[in-house]
């Protein structure tokens, strides 16, 4: 699962905002491939999704995504879902967080960690293209 504002274009209900916090009903956007494979005759939007364990929240789904070719083009496209970070943080922590942001990277460690609740420790911290590199 990725934070819906790096996926794709959205191409039917909306993304993530604000109102999606801790105590909100559970969301998730999924990209167009998860769409079709699992409602190929009707809008999935409104249905509910569970990921993980047993008692992982049920999901509803409020928007689709245009599929975004992170594996490149050799690999088939793979069903992807987005949930809002503040909905995952006390169950899930990613290994991998990418932030978006203006300005230094390494300014934000330090705020990023603090807001997410838990410790990133900043040694760990590189800019997304090193990232993308080092996990090739």
């Amino acid at each position: 699962m990725s934070d819906a504002t790096d996926a794709g274009q959205l191409v039917a209900g909306r993304l993530p905002d604000d109102r999606d916090t801790s105590d909100a009903p559970p969301i998730v956007v999924i990209n167009e491939t998860f769409a079709r494979m699992h409602w190929p005759a009707e809008s999935p939007l409104g249905h509910r999704v569970s990921f993980g364990p047993p008692n992982s929240p049920w999901r509803t789904i409020a928007g689709i995504v245009k599929d975004v070719r992170e594996r490149g083009y050799e690999l088939e496209m793979k069903p992807g879902a987005y949930v809002p970070y503040a909905q995952v943080l006390t169950t899930w922590f990613p290994e991998w967080l990418a932030v978006r942001a203006s300005g230094e990277p390494r300014t934000l460690s330090a705020p990023s960690a603090a807001s997410s609740q838990r410790s990133i420790p900043s040694s760990r911290s590189r800019p997304f293209t090193r990232c993308r590199r080092s996990s090739g």
